[in-house]
């Protein structure tokens, strides 16, 4: 857990607090909203909290530059204010800017990135004092995001938007083998997003694409994915399924099955949206403490998100399905899909293909955890480093090609590993000097 925090009040004062933190060779994490998944940003040394870091200013050519301590919902009020847009955003709004960047949070699409595609400029600090401005030309840029706050303290970042935008989003209820071809379809709707509910076999699928006007027939607010609904009739269809699933209705069991999910399905009616941009791909607000407490209050299990590319997606999709069938261990919530832009850069979990996201709610005593972590990596199934590691952390440096490249930029910047944490240490992001130090 954290020892003591830090507040700076500008940059200089930052600078200075890196500069002493180097002296009394304490280590140091800057943190947003502290609501991350992944223990990537703890630290038993110094949290940094970057609350002065609050620009927010219009640059021209629909560039924006905006402070690392914004919060995402700040952002997108001060795009509406400028008739802008970033369709890039995950589904809640209440993270830091430079928490979302960091940890490659991104939204359901495969023509549109995670929040770090965007970035065009990154101010920093690095481990040893020194502000630095990167561009995306840099040789170096394509190590800083995402980078979980191990190469230097983000200030700010210019990042490139567009002229704001509408969604019409429809809601429909799909068998599991009518959806698919959906999801891998890049060709298929702009924004998507969908839960499986494995045992029931239907998938609840939000898909939606721009319109130059709002159709005001439609709904105007929608649910989050995972609502009350839908958790508990994936509860319910798990419970009826518990020694495996015949989903091909070969047995009386699997017809039976078949019919209660087709009856149970009809509780999830199809709806239809239409709104501004955010208000259809981020239906999840609250602030930090409300996301906290409703965890803690719902005893939320794990959750890792993982990219697995779009070639690889049908088989690793189909042996997840051979699973719940032969055995009847599901996840503890319904699964969630998204499609994924190709994106590149050092750690990104695309690796510069089109991906699917697998979302797992696995809580650690489930029997499925014999199996998922072996099949993710056989699959070389990317996480999002914001949420939790179910693969080997001293396994997942096999999953990016330029891991040491990455490594190097690392030391460069912060030669005597002061943003390491015990995270770092066990992904292996720790330079071979300083390993006895360590």
């Amino acid at each position: 857990m954290t020892q003591s925090n830090f507040h700076p009040q500008d940059d200089e004062h930052l600078k200075s607090g890196l500069l002493k933190a180097n002296q009394d060779f304490r280590v140091c994490k800057a943190v947003g909203s502290q609501t991350s998944k992944s223990p990537c940003f703890e630290t038993v040394g110094t949290a940094i909290h970057l609350d002065y870091c609050q620009t927010l200013k219009c640059l021209g050519n629909k560039q924006v530059e905006v402070g690392a301590g914004i919060i995402v919902k700040d952002l997108l009020a001060f795009l509406d204010q400028h008739q802008l847009a970033l369709p890039n955003i995950g589904e809640w709004h209440g993270q830091t800017v430079g928490g979302a960047i960091s940890t490659g949070t991104h939204g359901g699409s495969y023509q549109h990135g995670s929040m770090a595609s965007v970035v065009k400029s990154i101010t920093l600090i690095d481990g040893q004092g020194q502000a630095r401005i990167f561009q995306e030309n840099d040789e170096d840029f394509q190590h800083l995001l995402p980078s979980f706050g191990l190469t230097g303290v983000a200030l700010s970042y210019i990042i490139q938007c567009e002229a704001s935008f509408n969604i019409n989003l429809q809601r429909r209820v799909l068998k599991f083998k009518d959806y698919l071809p959906r999801l891998l379809n890049p060709e298929g709707a702009e924004f998507q997003a969908a839960i499986w509910l494995p045992a029931l076999d239907y998938v609840l699928d939000y898909s939606g694409d721009r319109t130059p006007t709002v159709n005001h027939l439609a709904l105007s607010l929608r649910e989050t994915r995972f609502n009350t609904p839908t958790l508990i009739l994936d509860w319910l269809s798990k419970k009826l399924a518990f020694r495996g699933r015949d989903f091909a209705g070969k047995t009386w069991r699997g017809r039976i099955a078949n019919l209660l999910a087709s009856w149970a399905s009809r509780v999830l009616t199809s709806k239809d949206y239409s709104a501004h941009y955010h208000h259809m791909i981020a239906p999840l607000h609250g602030d930090a403490q409300a996301i906290l407490k409703k965890r803690t209050r719902n005893r939320t299990p794990p959750e890792g998100e993982f990219a697995v590319s779009l070639e690889q997606a049908p088989a690793l999709i189909k042996e997840l399905r051979s699973i719940f069938a032969q055995n009847g261990h599901y996840p503890d919530r319904p699964i969630g899909l998204r499609p994924a832009a190709a994106e590149q850069g050092t750690l990104f979990a695309s690796q510069g293909q089109a991906a699917v996201w697998v979302s797992l709610f696995i809580y650690p005593n489930n029997p499925l955890m014999e199996e998922i972590p072996d099949l993710l990596m056989r699959y070389q199934a990317r996480q999002h480093w914001g949420k939790c590691s179910f693969q080997p952390l001293d396994k997942l440096h096999l999953l990016y090609p330029n891991w040491d490249d990455f490594k190097a930029c690392q030391v460069k910047l912060d030669p005597e590993g002061r943003f390491i944490n015990d995270f770092a240490q066990k992904l292996g992001l720790v330079p071979s000097r300083l390993e006895e130090k360590l």
